[in-house]
């Protein structure tokens, strides 16, 4: 890292321990920063240099800390932190690469001609592919008006939680409706502003908010209007809450492993980029995916299967929201069985809420599934995943998706 970015305070940490989530980097994040500084790449990523040398000497208890539970392996998604640390990366090695325009929106933190990601991504992997439009790190004010809205309903009966006892005031919960963390943390905070400003509508408005209400306005915006600080309550877990999914500064944001947004077709079509790279399936594969394979080899981003192979060969294990995980290079691995009995490798991503993207090279199969209503449990996926990949003559093993309860 520290070759390639000279700032970067981690000289030990490699590039490949970035991409299979070793890095350490996942409590390095300031506290008491405001939302809008915290989706600043450029910046985020300046600080993120400066701070990495105290998060990688903790790199070591990593293992054995209460974030990664013992028996999980060393490895954790980082969130936002992984996402500055890649855009400072790519900012080091093309900081020419790419320059901002009012069609490709966000960037590296501010407007005019400035460097931009997402200009680099669109550049050098989306626009070649045809999905320039569908798979984004930043969404113009246009593209926001059409992008979905994330309810978070099945994921708060899944937790237990009634939204309604929340906001009526009344906290007199059993042990099965306790609130997860971030919740439990705002509502004294949440009390001792209701009682300095006389608002309790407000504190309403923003206890929805933290829970994640799927009538939530965008609060990181509001909150300031109807009298509470959420952002200062809740610190970093801001960037951790379903609320913050439906912001509008998050959407206009520009941060990997955060602000990614797409459609089922493009993110199906950038992972059946990657299996073009290994053998195609009798009959050229469904449409979709020999389109995405013919466009990948015209632009150059057909990997080659070596590449790929080492991409997808396991360089970590640990967790993935709350649940174990194997990593590659820069990817989350699984496996699935073919007609003939063959293990064959699989290489993808589980997002937040139950969104997933993957491909299976060897089989020339790659799909996608997005969600609107997360879930913790992620069953709709699962049970979507399985039942393409069957209709493949593919069966998934344990490993990449939770497990039914």
């Amino acid at each position: 890292m520290s070759k390639a970015w000279p700032a970067f305070g981690a000289p030990a940490l490699s590039v490949a321990g970035l991409l299979a989530h070793t890095s350490g980097l996942a409590t390095c994040i300031p506290s008491g920063t405001r939302l809008r500084h915290l989706l600043e790449p450029l910046p985020m990523a300046e600080w993120l240099a400066a701070a990495a040398a105290g998060a990688a000497a903790g790199t070591a208890e990593a293992a054995t800390s209460a974030h990664v539970p013992a028996g999980f392996g060393g490895a954790e998604f980082e969130g936002a932190p992984w996402g500055w640390a890649v855009a400072g990366l790519l900012h080091a090695v093309a900081p020419e690469g790419a320059s901002a325009s009012s069609s490709s929106g966000g960037g590296g933190g501010g407007g005019g001609c400035e460097w931009s990601l997402q200009a680099l991504l669109e550049q050098r992997v989306t626009s070649p592919l045809g999905i320039q439009d569908e798979l984004r790190l930043s969404l113009t004010p246009r593209m926001r008006e059409r992008a979905a809205r994330f309810t978070t309903s099945p994921m708060m009966r899944e937790l237990g939680l009634e939204i309604s006892d929340m906001i009526s005031g009344d906290h007199a919960r059993s042990d099965k409706s306790a609130p997860p963390p971030a919740a439990a943390a705002a509502a004294p905070d949440a009390a001792a502003t209701a009682a300095s400003t006389a608002a309790p509508k407000a504190t309403a408005k923003a206890l929805r908010a933290v829970v994640g209400s799927d009538d939530a306005p965008d609060v990181y915006e509001q909150s300031a209007a109807d009298g509470a600080q959420w952002e200062r309550f809740q610190g970093a877990q801001q960037l951790q809450s379903p609320a913050t999914l439906n912001a509008a500064q998050l959407r206009a944001a520009c941060v990997p492993g955060v602000s990614a947004h797409g459609s089922a077709r493009a993110l199906s079509r950038f992972y059946a980029s990657l299996a073009a790279g290994g053998a195609q399936p009798a009959g050229g594969g469904e449409p979709a995916a020999a389109a995405a394979a013919a466009a990948a080899a015209a632009s150059g981003l057909r990997l080659p299967h070596a590449a790929l192979a080492r991409a997808a060969r396991p360089a970590s294990s640990g967790v993935l929201n709350s649940a174990p995980a194997t990593w590659g290079l820069g990817f989350q691995l699984g496996r699935v069985v073919d007609a003939s009995g063959r293990s064959l490798p699989l290489v993808g991503h589980l997002g937040l809420g139950g969104v997933a993207g993957l491909a299976v090279p060897a089989a020339g199969v790659a799909l996608a599934v997005t969600v609107s209503q997360l879930s913790v449990r992620c069953a709709p996926t699962r049970r979507l995943v399985e039942l393409l990949l069957r209709e493949c003559g593919l069966r998934l093993e344990p490993g990449f998706l939770p497990e039914d309860d």
